[in-house]
């Protein structure tokens, strides 16, 4: 009996420990370089993440395109190499197309219309991420800018495009798209590849929000920079779902809290940063050129198309309506 009593003992006390899970770290992968804005919110993010859930529940954030570019890392996340992503339009895109809807050229005035549209059709992008390849769970919406075209001749009308050597993101459906309704025929790269492009000659201009220009040090290899934003390139905080379903109910509330409220901070952050970035450039020596009226309605009436072109390709035709008509 006594042994017996003594078994059964060992046993609960085994029981017992068995009932705390082992801490779940989640391998996040973004190609924001380290010490950038993105990167030190997003590590204030884990650390609340691991005071919250008693170090239970934490990111393993790899910054900088150590594990590749988006492509790259959303492959990886696929085979379960990586469970998150913090990621721009495009490489949401490749897990889900439709999101893309929110990078038609031309189709935000400000950042006011951007946040408005964008909480419409969260609910219905939020699903279409779940559905998707891999399926994931968004945890916020944060966002990289407005985009600009910076080149080594100023460009401030379609015709100034003719003979340029524009770089886009290799296999990006929405450039390619925009830049053909453009007549250019852009230099397919990628991220990882532009700037010795840049100093080689093989392009000689880029698109890029302020900030992304100046961290990407590609700010140094161009002159001008066209006055007029192309589009507001979207970003997101991504978990997979699988990694997600492994978590529990309480876990999974607490890691949408807070990446919901540090998205937020990316932001309104990455938008300060712009705004000072689009000042250090025209204090680096880079000319701001203007784009005159007749000009600028000449370039959105020719963007107009993009937007139609890729429904089906991307997006369904009520999405579309849908966000253009917010």
């Amino acid at each position: 009996m006594k042994k017996l009593a003594m078994g059964f003992g060992i046993l609960v006390i085994l029981s017992s420990l068995g009932l705390r899970a082992e801490p779940k770290e989640i391998k996040m992968a973004t190609i924001a370089p380290a010490g950038s804005s993105w990167d030190k919110i997003t590590n204030a993010m884990n650390e609340e993440l691991k005071q919250k859930t008693g170090g239970q529940v934490q990111f393993k954030i790899y910054s900088g395109g150590v594990q590749g570019d988006e492509k790259a890392v959303v492959q990886k996340m696929r085979s379960g190499q990586l469970q998150a992503g913090g990621l721009t339009g495009f490489g949401l895109g490749m897990i889900a197309p439709s999101v893309r809807v929110l990078e038609v050229p031309f189709l935000f005035n400000n950042s006011s219309e951007a946040d408005a549209v964008t909480s419409k059709v969260t609910s219905k992008l939020s699903q279409a991420l779940q559905a998707g390849n891999p399926g994931v769970e968004l945890l916020g919406w944060a966002e990289a800018g407005f985009v600009y075209i910076m080149s080594n001749k100023p460009i401030a009308k379609l015709a100034d495009l003719k003979g340029v050597k524009m770089w886009m993101w290799e296999g990006d459906p929405m450039a390619e798209a925009m830049f053909n309704a453009m007549g250019m025929t852009p230099i397919q790269l990628s991220i990882a590849d532009v700037l010795t492009s840049l100093q080689t000659g093989m392009i000689d201009a880029v698109y890029a929000p302020p900030m992304g220009a100046v961290a990407l040090q590609w700010a140094s290899k161009v002159k001008y920079i066209t006055d007029l934003p192309l589009v507001n390139s979207i970003g997101a905080l991504v978990v997979s779902k699988a990694e997600f379903g492994k978590l529990s109910p309480d876990q999974q509330k607490t890691l949408k809290e807070v990446g919901s409220k540090y998205c937020r901070q990316i932001v309104e952050q990455t938008r300060k940063d712009n705004d000072a970035s689009m000042a250090s450039l025209q204090k680096l020596g880079m000319q701001k050129v203007a784009v005159a009226p007749a000009d600028k309605a000449e370039l959105v009436n020719v963007a107009k198309d993009v937007g139609q072109k890729l429904v089906g390709k991307l997006y369904s035709q009520d999405l579309l309506a849908q966000v253009q008509g917010h």
